[in-house]
């Protein structure tokens, strides 16, 4: 395995775990709930901004 793919498998990992997160804020109390979503929505926006540039890096490193 190249340490591209290693660092690959490792981002695509953790951007499994917030999953983890969504399960446990419904446990929650309202107001942290209410914080935990917020929290949860930007956290989402990051990783599909992450998931997109991670694609377009392996689509131009496949062409070097």
């Amino acid at each position: 395995m190249s340490t591209r793919e290693a660092y690959n498998q490792k981002m695509e990992k953790s951007l499994r775990r917030p999953t983890v997160g969504k399960a446990q804020a419904k446990s929650c109390e309202a107001d942290t709930r209410i914080s935990h979503s917020k929290n949860t929505e930007a956290i989402q926006q990051w990783i599909t901004v992450t998931k997109h540039k991670l694609k377009e890096l392996g689509e131009n490193s496949d062409g070097a």
